[in-house]
Formats: structure tokens, C-alpha cells, sequence
């Protein structure tokens, strides 16, 4: 078989994998925290598991590999069976903290020298940093795609529940209303007119921890 070839399928593979990790992580940190506050909705809809069938949504997931931008099945919620107040805050940030969490933990392990040599001598190195890199990069990307301000992503819940109550009702209106459509605004321009919306807004904070947490594994 064509080396090529071979080396483009185990690329693309490692790639897919690295994104079911990813949005598995998310949506089920989503769905475990709600139950942590007495929300059984994720729960009883079979959320809570590391299948990443559960979570994967088959259009979103073939935009991603195909575009660079897609989505999974959001994660059933029910913040008026919560019993916390600020539940929904903290249910809505555990899905881009669980994404750090794991590119820190991924990160950690590429940088251990036992690891390395393990991985080494039982001649997977290559293929497992590989997918290690991708996992810290897209578990990053994941994150800070989450944390913008815009609905439906989870920073659009957060900071709904940061802001006073008068602020917080316009601001969940105006995402109600327009927050898919600028967001699908934003996506558009950047892949149909070059203009990176999104890129200005997490590119640097994506690049910096990148290369903090995988430092010259980067290739940079």
C-alpha cells in the first residue's frame, strides 16, 4: 500500500478520534454536573456515559471533519429541577473546564520521559503524540469556543448568570433571538469571505496555552 496513503489514513483517523474524545468529555461533564444538582434529565436520556455515540451528532460531526466547525447533541437540562440558584452557571462552565482539565492531563502525560519511553519501545510514539497533540489543541479550541458570549455556547449561559436580573433577561432575549444567527454570521464570514471573527476572538488565548502546556512539542 501506497506509504502515503497509509500515513493519510492513520492522520485523519487519530483526528477523528481526538474529536469524539473531545465533545464526549464536554457533554458528559455537562450531564454529570446537572445530576450533581439533582437534574436526572441527562441522566435519564443516557448522557451520562463515555459512548461517544450518546453525545455525537452525525451532521455536526461530518461538518467538523469536512468545514472545521461543527457540534454535538446538546446535553438535556432542566435548571427548574436544580437546586441551586447558580446551578446553571456552573453546569454550563463544566463543559469547557473539563476540556482544560483533560489538555492539561494529555499534556502532562506527553511530557512524562517514562511514558515517552514506554510508548517508545512498544513502537507507538509517533502515533501517540500525535494524538496527544491533537487532543491538547482541540480540548483548547473546544474551551474557548465555548466561553464566547454568544447563544447557544455554554459563555452565553455563564455570563447570563453573572449579570444582574434586568441585564440578564435582555441579554438572554437578544441571544434568544439573534445569538445562532451571529454566530452562524461569524462562521460564514470566515470560511466564505475571510474574515476571521472567531479566529480574532480565541485564536491568541488558544495559541498562548497551546504552547504553554505542549511547549516544543508544538513543532513551533
Amino acid at each position: 500500500m501506497d506509504p502515503e496513503l497509509v500515513q493519510t489514513v492513520i492522520y485523519y483517523t487519530l483526528f477523528l478520534v481526538a474529536i469524539l474524545v473531545c465533545l464526549t468529555v464536554h457533554e458528559l461533564a455537562h450531564a454529570w454536573t446537572a445530576l450533581q444538582f439533582g437534574d436526572t434529565t441527562a441522566r435519564d436520556a443516557g448522557r451520562i456515559t463515555l459512548n461517544p455515540l450518546a453525545h455525537v451528532d452525525p451532521i455536526g460531526l461530518l461538518c467538523m471533519l469536512l468545514a472545521g466547525f461543527g457540534w454535538a447533541k446538546p446535553t438535556p437540562v432542566n435548571p427548574s429541577r436544580m437546586n441551586h440558584p447558580r446551578a446553571d452557571l456552573v453546569v454550563s462552565a463544566a463543559g469547557p473546564i473539563s476540556n482544560f482539565l483533560l489538555a492539561a492531563l494529555i499534556a502532562l502525560a506527553l511530557r512524562s520521559s517514562l511514558l515517552t519511553e514506554l510508548f517508545h519501545f512498544l513502537g507507538v510514539l509517533g502515533g501517540v503524540q500525535l494524538l496527544g497533540i491533537f487532543l491538547v489543541h482541540m480540548n483548547i479550541v473546544l474551551g474557548f469556543f465555548n466561553l464566547l458570549p454568544i447563544g447557544p455556547l455554554d459563555g452565553s449561559h455563564v455570563l447570563r448568570n453573572l449579570l444582574p436580573t434586568a441585564a440578564s433577561q435582555s441579554f438572554e432575549a437578544f441571544n434568544h433571538a439573534y445569538g445562532s444567527i451571529l454566530l452562524m454570521g461569524m462562521i460564514f464570514l470566515g470560511r466564505a469571505a475571510h474574515v476571521d471573527l472567531l479566529g480574532l476572538l480565541i485564536d491568541a488565548p488558544v495559541n498562548a496555552v497551546t504552547t504553554w502546556l505542549l511547549g516544543s512539542q508544538t513543532g513551533g
